[in-house]
């Protein structure tokens, strides 16, 4: 049963790409996983960490989808409803500051129904907000995990690049710990 499930993340994966290798001749504006279910989030984070890191895919199919990494348009990252933990987060955070070019296009990071997000890995995404993610002006973390403490490094992320900053909307609702 194992075996069925990775060769039906592999198929979805590689039909995925395949929709994706067409980044020639249209643009890519919005990559969804919401509404997948917990085991389909762990086994496409490394996916998804490609596609945020490189827009390459990973090496079990690198061969089979060539993608120009030039081809910057992802604006809506949807990461909403599929079991996200502080470990998914902090290795989307790491694919993001690998990145050798900034990733401007991006506008829309969405978190929301993650409970197992918590305030662990916030200022790390902060950070690559900042270095790589310039134009992201809507975060969603409703129904997180998060605390006062990620509150903190909010407010903190504001004060520093009130100037800079382009975020325009962050929504933490519903984060039963915030108080």
């Amino acid at each position: 049963n194992n075996n069925n499930n990775n060769n039906n993340n592999n198929n979805a994966s590689a039909a995925i790409y395949n929709d994706c290798d067409k980044l020639q001749t249209t643009v890519m504006t919005r990559i969804s996983f919401a509404n997948s279910s917990p085991d389909e989030c762990a086994s496409n984070m490394n996916w998804i960490a490609g596609i945020v890191q490189f827009y390459a895919p990973p090496k079990s199919i690198r061969d089979v989808v060539t993608w120009r990494q030039t081809a910057n348009c992802l604006k809506v990252l949807d990461l909403n409803h599929i079991g996200l933990n502080d470990e998914h987060l902090l290795w989307l955070c790491t694919a993001l500051l690998s990145r050798t070019s900034a990733l401007p296009e991006l506008e829309y990071l969405l978190l929301m129904n993650n409970v197992n997000v918590t305030d662990k890995y916030v200022p790390v995404l902060f950070d690559a907000i900042e270095r790589v993610c310039c134009k992201l002006c809507h975060l969603n973390f409703r129904r997180c995990s998060l605390s006062d403490m990620a509150c903190t490094h909010v407010l903190n992320h504001f004060l520093k690049h009130h100037q800079t900053t382009n975020l325009l909307h962050l929504d933490l609702e519903m984060n039963t710990k915030i108080t």
